[in-house]
């Protein structure tokens, strides 16, 4: 549903301050296009500036690195980020921050200790940089994840050499497209195939990701968007129920502010086995609501009205389920309590926009352009 767009988030362009609101710390910058965007100025000491007025101050007029951490969403502008990150499938560099950090899902031990040993002694941690080792990287050789680090300090390198020769609006960096950042994140130990019947897509990928099993679809007689009933697929990521296996079912209402589910059982309940029933509808629905927010790419805050049970113990075996299967995301999402009103309370990082809103757009651009043509072919 992601369609292609002049400004990607993780694009690097050579922005110019157009504004400063000192009462919220930051700054607005126009990085290409008219395009404006917002930028915090908490750790303003870390970022790369290619022209400043004064040393020490962000002022107007000054041009630096930012890169498109978020899209636009609605009435609110893009934001950006000017600590500049170089992804890899391993890890991650960070301009203007220091040290090593490892990802929350590889557990402590002889992995990171040698692993922090071998990049201080191959020294693959630029100046001035922070690295974020990736979760994928516990699943990696050594070698692979070497050869990666060395790969994203050429790129750093090869950035701020270029940067303060190029004019302000251009764009230094274009990230790729988002499916195959999807790709590129995928847990390393899932088996994973691709299969696309678009040339392009096919291409790309075999081109930059051969590491990945990619199959390109030819069938005259049947789509592949009919092989995998694709258009139910959608239509049931779109719907407002969703079903589960036990009976019960969740309703999903988005709004501007947040997200709203809801788990009902669905039918009437017998007071024998009541408890236990609802215990495993609610297991059944965490699992399933962790699934839905990845599909349907919410994000913001999320509220969960569970179905309440008598017993602390199951509360407390709902909440550790929930959180676990939260941890599968790639997208940070945090299950932060549960509030008074025994709603469970999540936030999930916006990347992108939720799948429907990419919907609605597209249906909204093909009604725009069958009006234009049918207006077109009565002249």
């Amino acid at each position: 549903m992601e369609k292609e767009k002049p400004f990607r988030v993780g694009n690097i362009y050579v922005g110019r301050v157009q504004s400063i609101v000192k009462n919220i710390n930051a700054a607005f910058v126009d990085f290409g296009g008219g395009m404006n965007g917002y930028l915090a100025l908490e750790k303003a000491d870390g970022f790369f500036f290619t022209r400043q007025a004064r040393e020490g101050a962000v002022t107007c007029g000054d041009e630096l690195l930012v890169q498109l951490s978020k899209e636009p969403v609605k009435t609110k502008l893009p934001v950006l980020d000017g600590h500049i990150n170089i992804s890899g499938r391993f890890a991650v560099l960070i301009h203007g921050e220091s040290g090593i950090v490892f990802s929350r899902k590889i557990p402590r031990g002889s992995f990171q200790k040698e692993l922090l040993q071998e990049i201080e002694q191959r020294e693959l941690l630029p100046s001035q940089c922070a690295m974020i080792i990736r979760t994928n990287a516990q699943d990696a050789e050594p070698e692979e994840i070497f050869a990666e680090l060395a790969q994203l300090n050429m790129r750093y390198q090869r950035l701020i050499q270029i940067a303060p020769y190029r004019s302000c609006f251009s764009c230094l960096f274009q990230e790729d497209h988002a499916f195959l950042s999807l790709i590129r994140d995928y847990p390393m130990d899932q088996e994973l195939q691709v299969i696309t019947d678009v040339k392009e897509f096919y291409e790309e990928v075999t081109e930059k990701l051969p590491e990945i099993s990619c199959r390109f679809y030819e069938d005259e007689k049947l789509s592949l968007t009919a092989l995998y009933s694709l258009n139910t697929a959608l239509d049931q990521a779109l719907g407002r129920r969703v079903w589960l296996k036990s009976g019960g079912y969740l309703i999903l209402e988005p709004t501007e502010a947040l997200t709203v589910i809801d788990v009902n059982t669905g039918k009437c309940l017998d007071k024998i086995g009541k408890e236990q029933h609802l215990l495993r509808t609610n297991l059944e629905a965490a699992r399933e609501i962790a699934l839905q927010l990845r599909l349907r790419n919410y994000s913001g805050i999320i509220l969960v009205d569970f179905i309440d049970m008598e017993k602390k113990e199951h509360t407390d075996e709902l909440l550790k389920c929930f959180r676990y299967e939260l941890l599968r995301d790639r997208v940070k999402t945090v299950l932060v309590d549960m509030t008074r009103l025994n709603l469970a309370e999540v936030t999930r990082k916006r990347v992108y926009r939720p799948l429907h809103e990419a919907v609605r757009e597209l249906e909204s651009e093909e009604h725009e352009k069958g009006r234009a043509s049918g207006e077109e072919g009565k002249r």
